[in-house]
């Protein structure tokens, strides 16, 4: 419905905040014009209001409908037990949610949050879209892609076509902040020099939000052809939880430490103490953006920053006591210093299989995937960047843009409101669909998936890097090691190990059930598809029975 208005939307489902997108066709320029949809919300203090940012949290009154955006957020530090957030971490996995005897999984959270903006839309637009483009982590797997899909479903946007097939409706967060960028630029809201896309460039994309840790290595290009600026995934790195919250946690810890002087931590309950840590957590949220303000604040004016200093005062925090830290620049630059990877470098994208994984939950870990990846794709030849794009709200903070500076050499691209260029690419991107049938850019696989075989060797399918969609040849050599059962279990893992140790993952696993005993022995062939949303699915038979014995699986958000 949204074309039929000349409408194009995208909606930036994220970790902490959540936001859509609309744009039209400016006459002049032919290009679109994306500003943001006003979204409705509760807010503790001031009833309903209508904010661009709706805060990814939603609160699970007893035995009301629940509520999304701030007010849920403001009931963290009195309901934690009642409140959701950071859902988007949990997309594709088995983690329930119980409230008032209900269960909940991740997508019907999600659905909520969409449901939301869905709403709010209609109030805007006078008629309830269900045409959009929503975007995902591009690290993100098949179950948590199909999961996404389903919570668009639930919320009523349409994810598949007439006659069935799959709607192009999942777009990679970071490719959505390059199509931000080059529609800006093509609106010369940024200036052309800044990367000319008149020769092939090569763009790294780090994606820091809330929640997830996205980078990409692209090829954007100028298309004469098309009149156009495409994009080519080259490399996509592995799935990182690591975001926003992992920051904060760290600094209310600190926090945490200091208030044990004046409140008997150890001697509270669960609630209590959860109650507390999030009031904490609150603290360093707000304290990190006041911190990030105060640097650049200086920094405009040609100060020094190394001294910049900030002090938080809360009174009444836990029985009446108040709460007062002076945090530095340099202090908060220690505590956060385990996720900065201070002591790598660009050599160690040679090194990068032998770098022990458990040690490299930090941000340049990713990096050094996705270089690994795309020099292994360019014959062995080091890739170049010749600039860093950044995204995400954590990407406004000075420690994260100082150190991707010190990594590369170079000063990362942070041209405009980094919360905001993911849902306005997406709509750039859906301007795309619909102007141009039959659209198809170049997107690739971000990991290696393989299949177990014979004990813990895992067989490589579909290597990372590999153009979607794709369809693997006829696979062989599953055979049945046992009489008389009646099912094989289909285990699928993905990463560059050819065993199931890590920091290889398992991925999905399926059993298969077939009509009759199988006999020790028999053979099982299948094919695996891979589709352009990166949701895989496969089909197989028994090799001496393929007629009666042939299955196959769509993958679900359901593992059982």
């Amino acid at each position: 419905m949204a074309v039929k208005k000349n409408f194009y939307l995208g909606i930036d489902l994220g970790t902490t905040n959540s936001l859509m997108s609309w744009g039209k066709v400016d006459l002049k320029t032919k290009q679109v014009e994306a500003k943001l949809v006003p979204i409705t919300m509760t807010s503790i203090g001031s009833g309903i209001v209508k904010k661009e940012i709706l805060p990814s949290f939603v609160y699970y009154r007893e035995n009301e409908v629940p509520i999304v955006g701030e007010y849920a957020k403001a009931m963290l530090v009195r309901q934690s037990s009642r409140v959701v957030k950071s859902v988007k971490n949990y997309m594709g996995t088995t983690k329930t949610f119980n409230f008032d005897g209900r269960e909940w999984k991740p997508e019907e959270i999600a659905s909520l949050v969409l449901r939301q903006i869905k709403i709010s839309a209609k109030d805007f637009f006078g008629f309830e879209p269900d045409d959009v483009v929503i975007t995902v982590p591009a690290s993100f797997d098949t179950d948590m892609r199909a999961a996404t899909l389903r919570a668009a479903q639930l919320a009523g946007f349409k994810c598949t076509e007439d006659d069935g097939s799959t709607r192009d409706i999942l777009l990679d967060e970071p490719r959505a902040a390059l199509y931000d960028f080059i529609n800006r630029q093509n609106r010369e809201e940024i200036p052309s020099s800044l990367i000319d896309f008149n020769e092939p460039r090569n763009v790294l994309v780090f994606d820091l939000g809330g929640g997830t840790l996205d980078v990409s290595y692209h090829t954007a290009f100028f298309n004469t052809e098309k009149n156009r600026v495409d994009v080519d995934d080259i490399a996509i790195s592995r799935y990182t939880r690591i975001g926003g919250d992992d920051f904060d946690d760290l600094l209310a810890d600190r926090f945490i430490e200091k208030f044990r002087k004046k409140v008997d931590i150890d001697a509270l309950n669960d609630i209590e103490r959860d109650m507390l840590r999030a009031k904490f957590v609150s603290f360093a949220e707000q304290i990190k953006v006041e911190l990030t303000s105060e640097i650049e604040n200086k920094r405009f004016f040609g100060k020094p920053v190394e001294n910049v200093t900030v002090n938080l005062l809360r009174g009444n925090v836990w029985d009446n006591r108040t709460f007062e830290y002076d945090l530095s620049k340099r202090e908060y630059d220690e505590i956060i210093s385990p996720l900065l990877g201070e002591n790598f470098s660009l050599s160690d994208v040679d090194k990068f299989g032998h770098i022990d994984y458990t040690k490299a939950e930090h941000i340049v870990y990713p990096i050094l995937d996705v270089l690994h990846k795309a020099k292994r794709k360019m014959a062995g030849i080091m890739p170049e960047v010749h600039a860093v794009l950044l995204n995400g709200g954590m990407t406004k903070v000075h420690a994260v843009r100082e150190r991707l500076a010190s990594f590369f050499g170079l000063e990362p691209l942070t041209l405009g409101d980094q919360d905001k260029a993911v849902a306005r690419g997406a709509t750039s991107y859906h301007y795309l669909l619909h102007k141009e049938p039959g659209f198809k850019p170049k997107i690739v696989t971000s990991e290696t998936i393989g299949i177990r075989t014979v004990g813990k060797t895992v067989q490589h399918l579909v290597p990372a890097g590999t153009v979607l969609p794709y369809k693997s040849p006829i696979i062989k050599g599953f055979r049945v090691f046992y009489d008389n059962i009646d099912y094989f279990d289909l285990i699928f893992y993905r990463g560059e190990r050819k065993d199931i140790e890590p920091p290889n993952k398992e991925l999905l696993k399926r059993r298969i059930y077939f009509a009759r005993p199988l006999r020790k022995g028999e053979e099982i062939a299948i094919i695996v598809k891979v589709s352009r949303d990166k949701v895989l699915s496969f089909e197989g038979w028994l090799k001496d029975d393929p007629t009666k014995t042939k299955f196959t699986v769509e993958v679900v958000t359901d593992k059982k």
